[in-house]
């Protein structure tokens, strides 16, 4: 099952960023390009802290879901 909701645009996608909870982006930090492409959520004054939460490039995501047949990293 995809995230990516059907009627999504592609175009622009690699300004896109969506923030991956631990332990779901556990899974996405073995791929070579997560250090590099991928940001620690960091949490100001009365924001809410995930502890362990990156901010995705939606294009990642993406192809990583292309390569799974199941995306598990993503369910509850």
């Amino acid at each position: 099952m995809s995230i990516i909701p059907p009627f999504f645009d592609v175009d622009g996608m690699e300004d896109l960023y969506v923030l991956v909870l631990w332990p779901y982006v556990q899974n996405l930090m073995e791929y070579d390009w997560f250090r590099q492409e991928c940001y620690l959520l960091q949490a100001f004054e009365d924001q809410p802290y995930h502890d362990s939460s990156y901010f995705v490039p939606m294009t990642r995501i993406m192809e990583v879901e292309r390569l799974q047949d199941n995306c598990t990293f993503f369910h509850h």
